[in-house]
């Protein structure tokens, strides 16, 4: 039986970073940099003292004073932000979305059934 309280939130991260989610393309979705709309299965737990989850993220690759990086923000299915603070998996010194959405614990995959 999964523990309760902080200890099942953090039960539940060591959970999806054991075992990889699946990221499914939605769109393209440029605004700064080059933007990516995911759909997460399992939804990624906000953290950071945020309450939630975020079923849908666009992922932004951009630089930023001369340096590269990738983060994670949660959104809704179309791509609109709903919270500006980065979610697990951002990170600074690259412009890789495989390799943030690698960090956060998910692995891209294709469409297929319900998702295409």
């Amino acid at each position: 039986m999964p523990p309760t309280g902080v200890a099942a939130y953090e039960w539940r991260i060591m959970q999806s970073i054991e075992e990889y989610g699946r990221a499914v393309f939605v769109r393209r979705l440029d605004k700064k940099g080059a933007g990516r709309v995911y759909r997460l299965d399992p939804p990624l737990l906000l953290g950071y003292g945020r309450n939630g989850s975020a079923e849908h993220v666009w992922v932004s690759a951009t630089t930023v004073a001369g340096q590269p990086e990738t983060y994670i923000f949660a959104c809704d299915p179309d791509g609109q932000v709903l919270d500006w603070g980065e979610l697990r998996g951002s990170y600074k010194g690259g412009l890789d979305h495989v390799e943030a959405l690698r960090l956060a614990g998910y692995r891209i995959s294709r469409p297929t059934g319900a998702d295409a």
